[in-house]
Parts: structure tokens; sequence; C-alpha cells
């Protein structure tokens, strides 16, 4: 249970069959290539091998998938069922099918038409968006028995045609005939709030008119274009637009039959995105004129099996192996035991550990699992949720980081299931109104209990703090640091334990209101525990014991006298820089606090259960004749809100016991810093082999 060995290869060949090899080796998924180092190739008088031109023609074939890809989704077939309309499904394929996928000239043929008809499709769609612009502007002067170009001025009339408020139709008449101005007005239509107008007046009292147009706002408009009347315009119009609809279909028939494609389209992009992978792993390979040579790391328990494979590999004349160097950062690969390693996937959210760190995962996992049972806290919702992530995986195919997720969410449901137990949660019903034989397991009720649950929370924060602390103490001491394993790990561990047994004597005394012997005992064990731990602290964390020592050496050098004035000078700083750290120990009670949460979450999600049950409690006695009709509005009621109340607890669940492991947690003793093991093999990202031999 830790991060896994690994070794380095060196594998020498002839250059014609570079690609080949890598072609080979990317089928078994055993081995990361690593760019050789320039020094390298310097001292070897190897150059690089040249693959930008094939790289670059790789990236233009797959940006041609992706664009028909992107223009044929909207006319593929809907995917069918619930879970597929949330989430992506994969194109189901044989590897047979797989390699024989990508098509030069059906590529070819697929983005030329692709182009052409979104080409085709988006003029149009303007053209048909402009003909129903104008038909919604026609229709409204449809009225209008004269032809648009025919409304022009005279040399001695003017005319204006346009839009007015309604309620303005008056005050422009009798604006008009304040101005003493000869009209004719031809209202052509009217609705509520608009009126499309014909006005002819005299040119000579154009100024005048146009003052009393601007004052109201009209909105003038140009029939001048229209050689037909607005009717008649209206009614090709129509037409136009039906033919135009028309074409739109049948266009978008030709892309519905284009889309039945996609399937190929989708394996081809995957085949492409291996290719490209392969031909960048392929510029990392060095060479002369007749041979390659290309470094790689793999998974040392996995050697015997590439050995096996290299020797039947085409193009291999030599490899080795050897032990990473003490300068190199191998890739991190994380081996857990099958319970463990769904948990992986919250230390690889986090970052990886350097490959010469512990794997922090088997620590953190017992934590988790506790925490987010304790968080969601009710039985029923566990069972719901780990029926899910059951069902989901039956149903998707997904990766190994995703089958991980769904394998931690479904610990999560039985942790959740096990508090619930043990708590009486069960869709938030009350454990008086429980079966008896599923009281008899409750220890603690959390409604009537909550001070229990919330020591509790406070004593698994202890225990997780104190865990970290005894991490980072082994971690020293497998390094051999012994100093810093003592003087500053080990002082702080005893300390924090010693702190923790006062204040929970002193917590059960003032909450139970109990005087217990043994408690009282336990308590002044506890005080003088924590008394030697702080001198223990201030000695350690100060040098002072060190710098003790020091001074007695120096006292035949320098008398006692001089000797220990530097003592008192210099243990006085060490002692204040060990008071400021004992300070600083003070951001533990905070730590320790935070866990608090636990019995919050895990309280609201009862509450917000019980709420629920009570409301449906009010409906489902309602009846309406002989029909059941509140039984019925009960379960309509209740459903939908328990999935609600599940979901938002189980968000709840999720991110503080992930905050609880970062923040609290991780910081004692982990530092990340590794880089994943990304082995060239075939990545299906957007398919999913059958059951077939590659």
């Amino acid at each position: 249970m830790a991060v896994a060995r690994m070794k380095k290869v060196t594998v020498i060949g002839w250059q014609d069959k570079a690609d080949a090899v890598l072609a080979f080796l990317q089928t078994k998924g055993l081995l990361e290539i690593e760019k050789i180092p320039l020094s390298l190739t310097s001292e070897l008088a190897l150059s690089s091998l040249k693959n930008e031109e094939k790289v670059k023609e790789l990236e233009f074939l797959k940006a041609k998938v992706q664009y028909c890809l992107s223009f044929l989704a909207p006319f593929a077939p809907p995917e069918k069922g619930l879970i597929a309309n949330f989430m992506k499904t994969r194109v189901k394929t044989t590897y047979s099918e797989y390699r024989q996928a990508f098509n030069p000239e059906r590529l070819d043929f697929l983005y030329r038409e692709c182009e052409a008809l979104e080409d085709n499709l988006a003029d149009l769609e303007s053209s048909l968006k402009e003909v129903q612009e104008k038909q919604k502007f026609l229709a409204s002067w449809q009225a209008l028995d004269v032809e648009g170009s025919r409304l022009k001025e005279t040399e001695a009339f003017s005319l204006a045609a346009g839009l007015l408020e309604k309620k303005q139709l008056a005050q422009l008449e009798s604006g008009l005939t304040a101005k003493k101005v000869i009209y004719d007005l031809t209202v052509v239509n009217q609705d509520e709030k608009r009126v499309n107008l014909v006005l002819i007046y005299p040119k000579t009292k154009t100024k005048q008119v146009q003052t009393v147009l601007v004052n109201l706002n009209f909105a003038a408009v140009d029939l001048s274009s229209y050689t037909q009347t607005p009717a008649a315009a209206l009614a090709f119009l129509n037409k136009e637009e039906q033919r135009l609809k028309k074409l739109i279909l049948e266009y978008n028939h030709k892309a519905q039959e284009l889309a039945k494609a996609k399937p190929a389209l989708t394996i081809t992009l995957d085949y492409l995105n291996n290719q490209l992978a392969k031909g960048k792993a392929l510029s990392f390979l060095a060479a002369t004129s007749d041979t390659y040579v290309f470094i790689g790391w793999l998974e040392a328990d996995k050697q015997a099996e590439l050995e096996s494979e290299l020797k039947q590999a085409e193009g291999v004349a030599d490899y080795f192996f050897s032990e990473p160097e003490p300068n190199e950062k191998p890739p991190v690969v994380l081996k857990n035991h099958w319970l463990i390693k769904p948990f992986e996937a919250i230390t690889r959210m986090y970052g990886l550990p350097d490959y010469y760190e512990q794997d922090p995962t088997p620590f953190m996992a017992p934590f988790f699992f506790l925490f987010f049972g304790l968080a969601l806290g009710d039985a029923g919702y566990g069972l719901v949720l780990l029926i899910t992530m059951q069902l989901l995986k039956r149903r998707l195919v997904v990766t190994e980081n995703g089958r991980d997720w769904l394998n931690l969410f479904s610990l999560g449901g039985l942790a959740a299931i096990i508090v619930g137990i043990f708590t009486g949660g069960y869709f938030g019903f009350e454990a008086a109104k429980l079966p008896a034989i599923l009281r008899k397991f409750i220890i603690v009720d959390p409604l009537n209990q909550a001070v229990i649950l919330l020591l509790f929370s406070w004593g698994i924060g202890v225990l997780q703090v104190a865990s970290g602390l005894a991490i980072e103490l082994m971690d020293s001491i497998k390094a051999k640091q012994w100093e810093e394993a003592v003087y500053d790990h080990l002082t702080q561990l005893l300390l924090l334990l010693a702190a923790a047994v006062v204040a929970g004597v002193w917590l059960g005394q003032q909450i139970f209101k109990t005087s217990s012997p043994l408690l009282l005992t336990v308590g002044q064990l506890g005080s003088k525990l924590t008394l030697a731990a702080l001198i223990f602290f201030l000695i350690g964390k100060g040098r002072l014991l060190p710098l003790f020592l020091a001074s007695l050496k120096k006292v035949r050098e320098l008398g006692l006298v001089v000797a220990f004035s530097r003592l008192a000078r210099g243990f006085l700083l060490q002692l204040l820089q060990a008071l400021y750290e004992l300070y600083g120990m003070s951001s533990y009670l905070g730590d320790i606090l935070s866990y608090s949460r636990l019995m919050a979450l895990g309280l609201v999600s009862v509450l917000i259960g019980f709420v629920i049950n009570v409301m449906v409690g009010l409906i489902v006695g309602v009846k309406v004749g002989p029909l059941p009709l509140g039984f019925l509005l009960g379960i309509i009621v209740a459903v939908p809100l328990h999935i609600l109340n599940l979901l938002i607890s189980l968000l709840g669940a999720f991110v503080h016991s992930l905050r609880l492991q970062y923040v609290e947690f991780f910081s004692k003793f982990y530092s990340n810093g590794g880089q994943a093991f990304k082995p060239l093999k075939i990545e299906t990202e957007h398919i999913s082999f059958a059951s077939e031999e590659k």
C-alpha cells in the first residue's frame, strides 16, 4: 500500500522500425516514454527524431474530425435513456473496427460535405430571417392598395409614411390644423399601441409638418423599394418563405444522413488522438542515421512482462533496465488494496505524492469514510446512494478514474448506512416511531443527544490531527532526521494528546455534571502529563538541551562566567522562540473545532428529512370521497423533497469531508509534487472496446 516501485528501461533499435515499435508498445500500455536529456544526446552524438510534419498532419486531420462532429451533433438522433441525457455515452466498437476506422478519403469527403452544408444552411437561414423580417414589416401595411414605389413626392406635394403612437393621432391632426396645413391623412392599420399612416401635404408646408412629426416621435418608413402593393409583396414573401423552409429541410435531411457517420467519426477521433500520442512520443526518441534509442519508465513488477514483449517486437536490437538515479523523479503510480483504491481519486485531486514520499491514501481513507457517513448520517439516503452508484457502474462505460469515483460514493453510501443504523437515521423518521428491531441498534440519537455527537466529532478530530503529526514523526525517523523528529514533531504530538485528555475530562465534567473518581484520576494524570509535555515542548522547540551541552564544552575555553553569560543570552532568545512556537500550537484548537461541521451536517440532514415527513404527514390524511388523494399527494411531495435533501446533504458531506482531509490532515505531513505515470497506450476517451484480443 504505497507508491509503486518504478524502473527505467533503455531501448535501442533500427530507426526505420521506430514507429512500428512504438505502435506495438502502445497496444501493451506498459511504458511511459521520456524525452532523452540534451546532455546525453550531445555526449553520444545523437539527434532528435524529426517528426513535426507528421504531428502537424495528424493535428490537421483531428481538427477536421472535430469540425465534422461539432457540425453533425445537432442532426444526430438523441441518445435514449435518462442517464444518456445527463452523461456522455461512448461508442462501442471492436479493436479491429478501431484499426480500420480511419479512412482519409472518406474523412475528406465528409469534411467537404459538412462545409458545403454549413455554408448553404447559413445562407438559407440568413435569407429566411431577412424574409421573415420583411413579412413582419409588411403585415401592418398590407391594407395599402398602392404600390410602394408610387409613394413619392411630386412638384407640389410631399408625402410621409410611418408609425405613430395611437394616442398621439389626435395630437397630429390638431398640430397640423394649428400650423394651417392642408393635408390628407390615411390610416392604413392600427393596433392597441400604434398606427400606420400615410400623410400627404403641400411641399410649401414641409418645415411646419416636420416640426409636428418630430415632436410626436414619428417613425418614418421607406416603402419605395416595393414595386408591388404591400399585399402582393407579402404574398410573394410568403411563397419565398415556404421555398426557403423546404430547402432548409432538404439540407437538414442531408445532414441527418451524414450524421449516421458520427460513430465512425468518433472512433476516428480516438484513433487520431492515439496516433498523435505515438507521434509525440516518437519525437522524444534520439537517433543516428541508422538507429534509435529511447528511455522509458515502467512499474517494476511489470519488468518481466515488458521483457517478453520487447523480445517479440521487430525492430528492437537491445534493451536494459536500471534503477532510478537519486536526482531523478520517476512518475508515480499508487498501489493500494481494492477497498482503499477508490480513495486514490481524492489524493489525485489534491496532487500525487513525490516518488520518494509516502502515499497518504491508506491513512486518509478510514477518516474520509467515517466523516462522509457522519455528515450524511441517514441509512435510507445511504442505501439510495449505494444502489444508484451500483446501477451507474452497470450502465456506464467509464474510465478507471471514473470507476474509482463511483466506488468512492458507493462506499460513502455504505458509511451513511452504518452511521444511520447506530443513530436511528432512516429518511428523517423519529427514532421513537421506528420498529423495535431498528431501535435496538441506536447508540446516539442526534436530535436528542447532539452534544455527544459533537464531542465525538471533536474526538475524531484530535485523532486525525494527531495521526498527521505521528506520520510526519515517522517520516523524519525514516529519514534519520533525529533532531527534527524529537524536538519538532514528538513534542507537538505529546503536547496535543496530553492537552486533549485534560480538555476531554473537563468537558465531560461540565456537560455531564459528573465527578467520577476514574474521571478525576484521568484528569489529574492528564494535567501532570500536559505539564511534562509543555516543558518537553519548550526544551525541544527552543533547542535548550543542545544549547546547554554546547555551553558546557566551552567552559574550559572561555571560563565558567563567560560561557554561562552567553548561555543565559542564548537561553532567553531560544525560550522566546519556543514560546512563539507554543503560541502557534493554538491553531490546532481551530483545526479540531472545525470538525464540529460533521455533527452539524448530519443533524441538518436529519432535521430537514424530519420536516419533510411532518409536512407529508399533514397531507396524507386528506381524502376526496373514497379516493386517498392525500396519500398520493404525499408521495408526490415526499419523493422530490427527499431527493433534493439527499443531493444537498451529499454535496455537503463530500465537500466538507474533503476539506477536512486537505486542510486539517494533509497539511500536517503531506506535500504533493509527484507526476502521474502516463504510459503510451490506446486511450479510449470517446469509445469502448468490446471484449476482443488486441
